[in-house]
C-alpha cells in the first residue's frame, strides 16, 4: 500500500498536454518509463513510497504515450529527449536526477549525455542499448498497438493498492488511444525506434565513456541480454561510471519495485 501523497498533474507544452505524477519533496528526480503503450508513469507507483521519502519524484507519460498528447512524425530518440528538456523547463527545474528502465533508460542516457548541465546523477536500468535490431518495433502497425483488455489488465496490476482511482486511469488511457490518429502516430514512434540506423546512431553504450556526470547502469540477473553484455558495459563505464547487478529481470521496477527503488535511493544518496 502506497502511503506517499500522489498527485496526477498536467502541463501544457508546445505539442499539447503532458500528464505526469508528482510525489514527495526534496531534490527533484525524474523517472522514465518503458516503450509499451500500456505502460507509462503509473508503472512506478509501487516505487514511490521509498523514493518520495527523500526526493521530489516526477514521472511523466512521455511524448506520444497515452494519456499525454502526441504529434505527427515523431523521430523517437531526438524528439523524446528534446521533449524532456521542454518538460523540465516548464516545471522550472534547473537540474534533476534522471532514472529510467528499458526504453526509459535509453532516453535517460541520451538526455544525460546531451545535457549534462541539466542533470545531477543518471541511472540507466537495463543494458545501455548497443543498437541491436528490434524487428517487433520496426514492423509495428496501428492495428497491433494494443487491446482495451490488455490496457485494463496492465493498469489494474500496476495501480492496485496505491491509493489512486484505477478506473479513471484506465478510461483516461483508453480515451487517448482511441483518439483519431493516435494509434497511427504511436506506430510511427515504434518504427523509428526500431529502425537499425536509428538504433545504431543513438546507442547509449558508445556514449558511456564520455559521460560527464555520475552514471550507474543497473542490470537484473534474470535479464539474459544484459548479463551477456556485462563485460562490455563495465569496459564502457570505466573509469567514472558504475555497474550494479540486482536480483531482478529487465523490467526491474515492475518485477521487484521495492528492490529497484531502494537501490536507486541508495545510489542517489551516496
Amino acid at each position: 500500500m502506497t502511503t506517499a501523497t500522489i498527485t496526477h498533474k498536467t502541463v501544457r507544452l508546445r505539442h499539447g498536454n503532458t500528464r505526469y505524477i508528482e510525489a514527495g519533496t526534496g531534490h527533484p528526480m525524474v523517472l522514465l518509463h518503458i516503450s509499451s503503450i500500456e505502460g507509462g508513469a503509473d508503472d512506478y507507483l509501487a516505487s514511490l513510497d521509498v523514493l518520495a521519502s527523500q526526493f521530489r519524484v516526477i514521472v511523466p507519460d512521455l511524448l506520444g504515450w497515452p494519456p499525454s498528447d502526441t504529434q505527427d512524425n515523431i523521430d523517437a530518440f531526438p524528439f523524446i529527449v528534446d521533449f524532456l528538456r521542454e518538460f523540465q523547463d516548464a516545471l522550472g527545474i534547473e537540474t534533476w536526477h534522471v532514472v529510467g528502465v528499458s526504453m526509459g533508460g535509453w532516453i535517460a542516457g541520451l538526455f544525460a549525455y546531451e545535457s549534462p548541465n541539466r542533470c545531477d546523477k543518471v541511472i540507466i536500468g537495463g543494458h545501455p542499448f548497443t543498437g541491436a535490431p528490434n524487428r517487433n518495433m520496426l514492423n509495428f502497425t496501428a492495428e497491433s498497438v494494443t487491446t482495451d483488455d490488455k490496457v485494463r489488465e496492465w493498469i489494474e496490476n500496476v495501480s492496485r493498492g496505491h491509493g489512486v482511482d484505477t478506473e479513471a486511469l484506465v478510461q483516461e488511457k483508453l480515451a487517448k488511444i482511441h483518439e483519431p490518429g493516435f494509434a497511427e502516430s504511436f506506430a510511427k514512434v515504434m518504427q523509428t525506434m526500431g529502425a537499425p540506423a536509428n538504433r545504431g546512431h543513438y546507442a547509449v553504450v558508445h556514449r558511456l565513456p564520455k559521460m560527464r556526470l555520475p552514471v550507474l547502469v543497473l542490470i537484473g540477473e534474470r535479464d539474459k541480454a544484459a548479463m551477456e553484455l556485462k563485460d562490455e558495459i563495465e569496459k564502457a563505464l570505466a573509469p567514472s561510471g558504475q555497474l550494479k547487478t540486482i536480483a531482478s529481470g529487465h523490467r526491474m521496477h515492475l518485477e521487484d519495485p521495492e528492490l529497484f527503488a531502494t537501490t536507486v535511493k541508495e545510489y542517489l544518496e551516496s
